[in-house]
């Protein structure tokens, strides 16, 4: 998979904007080179169970799509990619 420039920027400013949503506790952009998927990818630490409409919403403004949701131990973690 090519890694784009808009892709880079998608994923880093919804990484920010997530931040700003109660339920996120952290947000991380991580690069194709760090991810296994090979591709851009956001992860989250949610203290709400699953992901809350807006931080959905977010990530699709984005053009984030989730590929994984699940819980760990009293957080969930949620995985976008680009």
């Amino acid at each position: 998979m090519t890694c784009t420039v808009e892709q880079r920027q998608n994923a880093r400013d919804c990484a920010t904007a997530c931040l700003g949503e109660p339920a996120v506790e952290h947000a991380d952009a991580l690069d194709p080179a760090t991810d296994p998927t090979d591709r851009w990818t956001v992860e989250l630490v949610l203290c709400a169970e699953g992901v809350p409409p807006a931080v959905s919403r977010l990530l699709s403004l984005y053009d984030l799509t989730i590929r994984d949701v699940s819980p760990q131990g009293d957080h969930w973690r949620a995985v976008a990619v680009a």
